[in-house]
């Protein structure tokens, strides 16, 4: 039997990689039943031994999770292998230049080819930054006055 460790470092190399999470993480069907909590807890645990890395801590809220099993803007639900893909891609171009930025800067992590925006608030919890993922949202023409990460 693997260990958790042999697991996380598994799923992390998987997205890293481009490739849907299978183990521990549920991929939807066309009619998928909505994201369930801990499906975001475990994803949140593969990218933050992903993002370590470079000094950050990633962390879904409550009103996230809503706002992926709702359907705001035109493009309706976010699925994880959605949210997985932008973060994988927004670690190879942007993890460095974030972990940069002070305590309670504002960024959108904003998938172009999927039309999902993420914004997120930086938090200093003592020993790593933390990205505070607030909401996210498949938009074309999301405005807001703080930077995109375009991935």
């Amino acid at each position: 039997m693997k260990s958790f460790k042999d697991l996380n470092n598994e799923l992390a190399e998987a997205i890293l990689q481009g490739r849907a999470v299978g183990s521990g993480v549920r991929t939807p069907s066309p009619t998928r039943a909505p994201v369930e909590w801990n499906d975001l807890k475990r994803l949140e645990s593969v990218l933050d031994s992903m993002f370590r890395t470079a000094g950050l801590d990633i962390a879904f809220t409550r009103h996230f999770l809503e706002r992926i099993n709702g359907s705001r803007g035109y493009g309706g639900t976010v699925s994880l292998p959605e949210i997985q893909d932008a973060f994988r891609k927004t670690y190879s171009k942007y993890a460095t230049a974030i972990s940069k930025h002070p305590a309670d800067w504002k960024a959108i992590i904003n998938d172009v080819s999927k039309d999902l925006n993420m914004p997120f608030t930086l938090d200093w919890d003592g020993r790593l930054k933390k990205m505070i993922m607030q909401t996210a949202m498949k938009k074309r023409d999301f405005m807001s006055p703080d930077p995109k990460l375009k991935v």
